[in-house]
């Protein structure tokens, strides 16, 4: 038969005698923790409470390792930065304001507990498991034996370079270990964040604009089978979206109150949103309204400044528009030779109008 242990408390804050985990996380005390693992009671103590999946973890620690404190508390589940000793806090707070020194980025800032000053702390931070490690500024040593550790990110912050201390060659890809912004035995590893940011905006910016398609097209075909409440529904979800033809046909269900009540003040709104987007139609139909005075106060040079701008973007209508503000000054020195200017233009591009005119 095993020999049953004698069961027995860990007396912490306030005198509180602990039995269980839960009240040891409740009561912590680091410094009491650690004479307790520096005495051999607190194995003893978990040992007699049979807590088996935490007596090994206990036994790999040594005394005189720098990050005991640390690896206590995040054995038994409690926040170290809660618990730290005064000296360490100070330590934390220094190895803050040098990194402030080389980079403001929060990203970074906020995981100081994974930047490494020497290559003694990149072994404790392989050894906690981390699997993406910063280097503060400076020369590198690394022994091969570092390379154990597969699947390894290393970023270096400032200037970085790494020496490594073998001839062997090592097959870095193959062990998933990868380098930013370091210079490894004089190869220099580029910092890909960048990189990777520009790809994933572009991919966001594909994908938006395939969205953008998919939802005008939709839009339209209600639209054509004049559908116009399921239409409206569409062309303002992909008007949203900054599709700038959906945001024409929206101002247009507004202006005629397809699908929707009329509205000239949001029909207006939705041209000027779709004008400035670069929509010719847009621009055309902006004018009418400044001309017609519908939605906005009359105005005929305003009117004629949006007709200009579809006329250069090619658009017939506006085109034909121009041309009848030259032919009756609206808005403009009258011009004859400038309306049958801007009406053959309309003409040859098929307007009707245009051609009568």
């Amino acid at each position: 038969m095993t020999e049953r242990r004698k069961r027995f408390s860990l007396i912490l804050k306030d005198g509180t005698a602990v039995e269980n985990l839960e009240s040891l996380r409740e009561n912590f005390d680091l410094e009491k923790i650690r004479q307790y693992f520096e005495s051999g009671e607190l194995l003893e103590w978990l040992k007699s409470w049979r807590y088996s999946d935490l007596i090994p973890k206990i036994e790999t620690l040594v005394e005189f390792d720098p990050r005991l404190n640390r690896k206590l508390c995040n054995i038994f589940g409690v926040n170290y930065k809660k618990h730290a000793p005064i000296e360490e806090i100070e330590i934390r707070k220094e190895k803050l304001a040098m990194l402030r020194e080389i980079t403001t980025e929060q990203n970074i800032l906020s995981r100081i507990d994974q930047v490494a000053f020497n290559t003694r702390e990149v072994h404790d931070l392989l050894e906690d498991g981390l699997k993406e490690i910063f280097l503060f500024e400076g020369e590198y040593n690394f022994a091969c034996g570092i390379f154990d550790e597969i699947n390894v990110h290393y970023y270096g912050i400032g200037k970085v370079s790494i020496k490594i201390e073998t001839n062997l060659k090592i097959d870095f890809s193959e062990r998933g270990i990868e380098f930013e912004n370091i210079t490894v035995d004089g190869k220099f590893f580029p910092d890909m964040r960048q990189t990777r940011l520009v790809q994933k905006q572009l991919v966001q910016k594909l994908l938006t604009c395939l969205n953008h398609k998919l939802s005008f097209k939709k839009a339209k075909h209600a639209y054509d089978r004049k559908n116009y409440i399921q239409a409206f529904a569409l062309f303002m979800q992909a008007a949203e979206l900054g599709n700038a033809d959906a945001m024409f046909f929206l101002a247009l269900c507004y202006e005629n109150g397809n699908g929707t009540k009329t509205n000239l003040e949001k029909a207006v709104e939705w041209y000027k949103k779709s004008a400035e987007l670069g929509n010719a139609k847009s621009m055309n139909n902006l004018g009418l309204c400044y001309q017609e005075g519908k939605g906005v106060n009359q105005a005929h040079l305003q009117a004629v400044i949006y007709f200009q701008k579809a006329s250069e973007l090619g658009n017939a209508y506006a085109m034909n528009n121009l041309g009848i503000a030259y032919r009756d000054g609206l808005g403009i020195n009258p011009d004859m030779k400038k309306a049958f200017e801007w009406f053959k233009k309309s003409a040859e591009l098929g307007n009707a109008n245009a051609m009568n005119n």
